[in-house]
């Protein structure tokens, strides 16, 4: 007797895959005229707060909106997000404008087939970093950045792996929380623009049948055999600038045990590679087993001796701006061993400088070491803003009155409690002095703590959006980095000092940012605060 074998199946969930789409202009006015709905895009992006993202805010959210434009990519009705608007539509602007900061999200959930997808969009963009930036992120993860104005639509291609991925789209108004004085400075906000959006699965590789050749087999050549990398993936802007330097030994690669592309860059999968015939001799040639032919070197033969600048990974607002101020030597680096980019500026990866080679007869003397520490803390600094500034200072990008003397400072995590730093002209240290607006990702992480080679730093805040502001005239201390370093320090328990920065009271001492324990043994509370020692529930052998 035969018996049927039993196959039990549980929790098995059998998910469709998007299939391919194309969001026409035709979609898009029926959105306008109609509300019917794309199923794959969402003009507003369900957002989630996060430790990692703390402009996830719904209060500060608002949707894109579908606008006709005559200038579009494909038709006349655009995906569209401007800073004025998102401005005017957060809730605590309602009455009155209270914050300059918010953001426009919109997100397409794509499910890809077993061999991936490719997304395609346009964008053209009208924003200036520090004012607004617009933002592409894939799963949340930022892949690209526009943080200046475009002449003209841009065509982008995001690679899909497989399985479910979200793509959102954020124009951020006020993406370092500066205040309005300073922006009003700066310039004018605007506007970013998406259209031309499609999704196309990628189909299984082994289906294509290659096209027949109606060319006979030719014949064997004594010309050198070509020497062509195997496929792999690499990270570039676009698929033909690939074989522009996939060769070279600096060639990005996003294969599965590599890092994400760097900013700016997307993943091009299973990209063959071959090394061009010019760099050959007719003698040479290559099997399987050697090893990769040796790069030459990028000077010519007919050339002066001098310095080249190898491909590196730059800090800047746009790819041209990295182009026209690499030569420089001023630019920062986000190159494997570097640190993260000053706040404003983004990483643009293997970008091959061009520098004016000079003849050794010619060149330049050596610097002095005064010399050379000037030099060095002019990073990204137009010649209008060094001009603007005095000597031995600099401003970082799109803040001209802010002059510091390394504007690495800014935005690192660490307060820099006096001026020209803490200073409303360079908001505040880029918020690194007061808690509230301290950024946690940065350098430092606004974390000091007892014990490390670094600080107490405090949070001398003077900023007077924060209700915990210090009033610097009645603070004039001798060490502001005491202040709010978790220690009471009586001299310092003034009203005008903000309590030692809430460092007396046990309510307000903040363990999480404090560099002493809070009520340490060495400095016990002592508090005097009237917002708290008046309370019904204050109980003073605790304080």
């Amino acid at each position: 007797m035969n018996r049927l074998g039993v196959v039990q199946l549980d929790l098995v969930t059998v998910q469709a895959t998007t299939g391919n789409i194309v969001i026409s202009d035709v979609d898009l006015q029926d959105l306008v005229q109609d509300n019917t709905a794309i199923p794959p895009l969402k003009l507003l992006h369900d957002t989630i707060s996060s430790s990692n993202d703390d402009d996830d805010d719904d209060d500060g959210t608002v949707a894109w909106q579908v606008q006709q434009d005559t200038n579009a990519y494909d038709g006349s009705y655009v995906l569209n997000a401007d800073t004025r608007q998102i401005v005017r539509s957060i809730p605590a602007n309602s009455e009155s404008i209270t914050t300059y900061s918010g953001k426009a999200s919109m997100s397409m959930t794509l499910i890809a087939g077993p061999f991936g997808g490719m997304l395609h969009f346009a964008f053209y963009s009208q924003v200036h970093t520090p004012i607004d930036v617009l933002e592409v992120r894939l799963d949340d993860s930022p892949i690209l950045a526009a943080t200046s104005p475009n002449s003209e639509w841009k065509e982008r291609y995001i690679e899909i792996p497989q399985g479910q991925h979200i793509v959102t789209f954020i124009h951020i108004s006020n993406p370092a929380n500066l205040p309005i004085s300073i922006l009003e400075q700066i310039g004018q906000p605007g506007s970013s623009s998406i259209d031309g959006l499609r999704y196309v699965d990628n189909i299984d590789p082994a289906l294509v049948t290659p096209s027949p050749t109606s060319s006979p087999t030719p014949r064997p050549s004594i010309a050198p055999t070509v020497y062509t990398i195997p496929p792999q993936n690499y990270c570039s802007e676009t698929l033909s600038s690939i074989q522009d330097t996939c060769w070279t030994v600096n060639a990005p690669t996003c294969n599965d045990d590599d890092p994400i592309c760097p900013s700016g860059t997307f993943c091009w999968g299973n990209v063959a590679c071959q090394v061009p015939l010019e760099f050959f001799s007719d003698s040479t040639t290559f099997s399987p087993t050697t090893s990769e032919p040796a790069v030459p070197s990028p000077v010519a033969e007919d050339s002066p001796s001098g310095t080249i600048i190898e491909p590196q990974n730059y800090c800047g607002t746009s790819m041209a701006f990295i182009k026209e101020n690499c030569a420089s030597g001023t630019l920062p680096t986000c190159n494997d061993d570097d640190g993260p980019c000053p706040p404003g500026l983004y990483c643009w990866g293997n970008i091959l400088c061009d520098v004016e080679v000079i003849a050794d007869s010619e060149q330049p003397p050596e610097p002095s070491p005064v010399e050379e520490d000037d030099q060095a803390i002019s990073f990204s600094v137009s010649q209008e803003d060094q001009q603007g500034c005095p000597q031995g200072m600099s401003s970082p990008l799109g803040l001209p009155g802010c002059c510091v003397p390394d504007p690495h400072f800014l935005g690192d995590g660490a307060c820099d409690a006096y001026a020209p730093y803490n200073t409303a002209a360079c908001n505040f240290d880029f918020g690194d002095c007061c808690r509230e607006s301290c950024n946690p990702n940065s350098d430092f992480k606004c974390a000091a703590k007892d014990g490390d080679a670094y600080g107490p730093f405090g949070y001398y805040c003077i900023d007077p959006r924060y209700k915990s502001s210090i009033i610097e005239e009645e603070c004039n201390v001798e060490n502001r980095e005491w202040i709010g370093d978790g220690g009471c320090d009586p001299e310092y328990n003034t009203e005008g000092c903000a309590w030692d920065g809430g460092d007396c009271c046990r309510e307000t001492c903040d363990i999480a940012f404090a560099y002493y324990d809070c009520g340490r043994e060495a400095q016990p509370f002592d508090c005097k605060s009237p917002d708290i020692i008046y309370r019904a529930d204050y109980n003073p052998d605790s304080r």
